[in-house]
């Protein structure tokens, strides 16, 4: 059962229109909450709340996949027909640590039985879009197309992609042992294989230790929209699915974008008999059990974004017209410009980011710790106080990246 807490919520007017508010709050609830609609499971809160407690927390899956499940049911009915988002990732099978995937693929097929709803699920649709949690500390995007076989499932692998965005010195291991797992616990499943069939996405390259949950989601949802520009196009599949993603990621931005979505999916899950609402907050709980500033936790730093680029990105030169003799029906003053083809320069890779261990690992299964709200005071120090641009962060929850 939830705990239900006083809250102070920003309100409009009463009455509808005009951004009024036609909600009749409920007053504060007796014990228990009687009453009141209850979420199905802690799930549904602890994405949100990941999102909520600090700019640099590390995000847990119901964040991810409450974010993009929205996002998927959103596409139109013969998009959304052809992609299937996994409903959580398999804990343990993409950490070399545990023996999940050992007891997956043992001799026999015992271990793979418990996944016979995941079998389903992939021999579904063509196309699989499935966040993945490497080593219970780092997620990872995997994009699988696939093609029918002839009873009619889509069981033939065509293309296998997997997105990272972190790029320090263990990424070619890591990326090895990805796709040796992936495809044991696909060949396992009895899918087969197309041959060259690995393809490469270059993303945004990840210099921090906490923003790989909402780079996941934000290539995610980039794939996703260029399936739909395939239907929009009457095309089933290009290769351009496989182009390098934009370049352009706002993780300030990113991130309230997924806190929209996962409390959409919590109004949904609550029978849409709940609303979204502000809540006044002056303290959260930090990393070592003290209160910090609720402010100072989410205000994104000063500065602006920039813009990166896969190593051949081109860009045109502006071009200098070819101008032509003037001819007899020409006006007087008139003289024609052909532009030529725009040469292109190639940019200098990607500067190399400032190598980083990666945090311990922390087990998806621990969820997170709960947000503490403060009491709140006469002077809101989150609307009068002017801080200074933040030098450094908070350790994110359970030091993951």
């Amino acid at each position: 059962m939830p705990q239900y807490s006083p809250a102070q919520i920003l309100c409009t007017d009463k009455g509808r229109g005009a951004g009024n508010c036609p909600i009749q709050h409920i007053e504060l609830p007796r014990p228990g909450g009687s009453g009141l609609a209850s979420p199905k499971n802690f799930g549904t809160l602890r994405g949100l709340s990941s999102l909520q407690a600090s700019r640099t927390e590390w995000i847990t899956e119901d964040a991810v996949f409450k974010a993009l499940w929205p996002y998927h049911d959103s596409l139109p009915l013969q998009v959304r027909q052809r992609i299937v988002l996994p409903p959580s990732e398999i804990v343990g099978l993409f950490d070399p640590s545990s023996t999940v995937y050992e007891q997956i693929t043992q001799p026999g097929g015992a271990g793979i039985k418990r996944y016979r709803r995941w079998f389903r699920i992939f021999a579904a649709t063509e196309y699989v879009i499935w966040p993945i949690n490497y080593s219970g500390n780092h997620w990872e995007l995997v994009v699988i197309h696939k093609q029918q076989a002839e009873n009619g499932d889509w069981t033939h692998v065509s293309q296998i992609a997997v997105i990272d965005a972190w790029k320090n010195e263990g990424n070619s291991v890591r990326k090895q042992q990805v796709h040796t797992r992936l495809e044991g616990f696909l060949k396992k499943m009895n899918m087969t294989f197309a041959l060259n069939y690995e393809r490469s996405v270059w993303a945004p390259w990840q210099r921090d230790l906490w923003s790989c949950g909402m780079r996941t989601y934000w290539a995610a949802r980039q794939m996703m929209d260029r399936i739909l520009k395939f239907h929009e196009d009457g095309l089933t599949y290009s290769e351009k699915l496989w182009e390098p993603l934009s370049g352009w990621f706002n993780v300030d931005f990113v991130r309230w974008e997924m806190i929209g979505l996962n409390a959409y999916f919590c109004v949904k899950d609550l029978d849409y008999r709940a609303r979204i609402a502000v809540e006044l907050v002056n303290q959260v709980q930090g990393d070592n059990d003290e209160m910090e500033d609720a402010g100072d936790t989410m205000r994104p730093p000063q500065g602006d974004h920039e813009i990166e680029r896969p190593p051949i990105a081109q860009q045109p030169v502006p071009s200098t017209p070819n101008k032509r003799k003037k001819r007899e029906h020409d006006a007087d003053d008139s003289l024609m410009d052909i532009s030529s083809p725009s040469p292109v320069t190639k940019f200098a890779p990607v500067p190399v980011p400032n190598e980083r261990r990666i945090a311990p690992s922390r087990s998806i299964d621990r969820g997170d710790q709960d947000m503490l709200e403060g009491e709140g005071e006469n002077a809101n120090p989150i609307w009068s106080r002017s801080s200074a641009e933040r030098t450094g962060y908070p350790r994110p929850s359970g030091s993951a990246p």
